[in-house]
């Protein structure tokens, strides 16, 4: 099993990072596109397990999310990994409530760390992935057109982290939810 922990999305959030995603397309880039439907925010990606280790992950992300408020979380800026004048992936940050999308990574990869599963791979950095490029192919062009995107400020609440299978097909990933851990009821209280 393949498996990740995520914040899912909502649908307008989905619609809006479809349409920067139509705005780019033009650019000719030699990039797949992810599918807005499969638009998510990764906590924690945690890779090929077997179903005797979901035990231990279903246990981690309880002991790590439950009690946690739930918050806001807005839209931010476009950018691209490495960096935009030789990008391989094009993202779109969170502006509020990326602070508490920290916190919640701190503390699931402390409770991974716990059960064995090792450090995650790379740092957290709170974003959405929507493209990844194949070759350098107009890749210029697609970063001077990623300058000019003004991202809408869409918000929305985050009452759940989820921990997702992800099965990979020729037409691509096919995520399942497999657990949620539901936030509690918003106090206003932002996590430190």
């Amino acid at each position: 099993m393949r498996i990740f922990i995520a914040i899912e999305i909502n649908y307008e959030l989905k619609a809006e990072l479809g349409a920067i995603q139509e705005k780019l397309r033009p650019a000719g880039a030699d990039a797949k596109w992810v599918k807005p439907e499969n638009i998510h925010l990764t906590l924690r990606f945690i890779g090929e397990i077997d179903e005797q280790r979901m035990k231990d992950v279903n246990e981690a992300a309880t002991k790590a999310f439950t009690g946690i408020e739930s918050f806001s979380m807005s839209l931010g800026e476009a950018g691209a990994f490495p960096d935009t004048e030789y990008p391989r992936v094009l993202w779109v940050g969170i502006k509020y409530g990326a602070t508490n999308l920290k916190a919640l990574a701190d503390r699931i990869e402390k409770e991974l760390v716990d059960k064995n599963f090792g450090n995650a791979d790379k740092p957290f950095s709170p974003h959405m992935t929507i493209a990844r490029l194949r070759t350098y192919r107009n890749a210029q062009k697609l970063a001077q057109m990623l300058s000019l995107v003004k991202v809408p400020a869409v918000s929305q609440k985050v009452e759940n982290v989820s921990i997702i299978q992800s099965s990979l097909t020729p037409s691509g990933p096919i995520y399942t939810n497999i657990h949620k851990v539901k936030l509690k009821t918003d106090s206003g209280i932002e996590i430190n």
